[in-house]
């Protein structure tokens, strides 16, 4: 929403309120957004991770980053760097998505803010047929690519074992 309703606009104003920690929460991840937000600017989500790194040294909690779900390593590996160079020291957990029609990630992934993910779907009208028709009884007669994520895992892995520094902890 563009105008907060209630006492919170943003995550690291709950966290400051300390009830986690009194109710004995010792593990939570905050958002992360490789690929940006529809309602946060880029200024404020590096902002927030700052704020968030600096809580973080502040706490005993051990907090993380869990991305928004995506289809493409690329836009993730980079944006770990990015923000590792502007200081982040939050371990990332990149959220992948499950096994689900194309046309159900898709709407996901509308209403998730992953643009750059999409456009990767997207490129190729060709491509992006085929997939649709995965779930199909289409599907087997034209050889439809999987919509399961192991091409995705498999390329966060590589990104990751080439960057010793990489943060990316979980997938």
């Amino acid at each position: 929403v563009n105008n907060p309703v209630g006492d919170f606009s943003s995550s690291i104003e709950v966290l400051r309120t300390g009830l986690f920690e009194k109710y004995g929460i010792q593990k939570m991840g905050l958002a992360g957004h490789p690929e940006g937000s529809p309602d946060i600017s880029p200024a404020d989500c590096a902002l927030a991770i700052r704020e968030k790194n600096h809580y973080a040294r502040q706490t005993d909690m051990q907090l993380y980053l869990a991305t928004q779900f995506v289809f493409e390593a690329v836009p993730v590996l980079s944006w770990e760097k990015k923000i590792r160079s502007e200081g982040n020291r939050l371990p990332v957990h990149v959220g992948i998505p499950g096994l689900a029609t194309i046309k159900t990630l898709l709407r996901h992934a509308q209403h998730c803010g992953v643009g750059a993910s999409m456009r990767f779907l997207t490129r190729n009208p060709l491509t992006m047929i085929r997939l649709s028709l995965k779930d199909s009884c289409m599907g087997k007669l034209i050889k439809s690519p999987s919509s399961e994520p192991s091409e995705l895992i498999r390329d966060l892995v590589r990104g990751i074992e080439v960057d010793p520094n990489c943060l990316i902890q979980q997938c």
